[in-house]
């Protein structure tokens, strides 16, 4: 009886962490569609540019700097010599001068970080920040040559499926009638 209940409790507590995302398996970002923007002077200063993930170039801005993804990263390689302007907030929180790389159909990013690879002289973790869904970097007032690379190691989670969902009531379901039937095993024992 005890045993029973334990093993319910645990299927429970599986469910729960899965639903969680602690059972989903994190998910590369190779295949997944994403889109780029570029902000400047108080706003949107370029239109949105979508690319899916094909382990290599995956854009280009105006040949000052192209865009690489991989199964784990994104990166910025420049082309050339020149400096980023000084520009007010133009996309909060981060971004006065920079871009914004957004999720459209890919995993939710989990963890940003920037990679010792990066060289951009002035470029540390304040210049970028990220949520679920995109990635913002700001290089207000930096420069650049054509040796200056801007990596950031990206860590994403897969979306839940519904099934999961059907998981964890299924296991929430079957803890509370183990409860239930114990209690009532209980009552009439005593």
């Amino acid at each position: 009886m005890k045993r029973t209940f334990l093993l319910l409790l645990l299927f429970a507590a599986g469910s729960v962490r899965a639903l969680a995302g602690g059972v989903v398996a994190p998910s590369a970002l190779l295949g997944q569609t994403f889109s780029w923007q570029y902000y400047a002077y108080g706003s949107l200063y370029q239109g949105s540019t979508q690319f899916v993930d094909n382990g290599g170039t995956a854009g280009n801005f105006e040949e000052e700097f192209n865009i690489l993804a991989d199964n784990n990263s994104i990166s910025f390689q420049y082309l050339e010599d020149g400096s980023w302007s000084p520009s007010a907030l133009s996309l909060p929180p981060t971004i006065s001068n920079g871009i914004a790389i957004n999720s459209v159909n890919g995993p939710l990013f989990t963890n940003v970080t920037l990679d010792p690879l990066t060289n951009m002289v002035g470029f540390d973790d304040t210049r970028f920040s990220f949520t679920s869904s995109q990635i913002q970097v700001d290089w207000a007032d930096l420069s650049f040559t054509p040796s200056t690379v801007v990596k950031f190691d990206v860590n994403s989670a897969a979306i839940p499926e519904p099934s999961t969902y059907g998981l964890l009531l299924g296991g929430l379901a079957l803890g509370a009638a183990g409860v239930r039937r114990q209690e009532w095993r209980a009552q009439i024992l005593s």
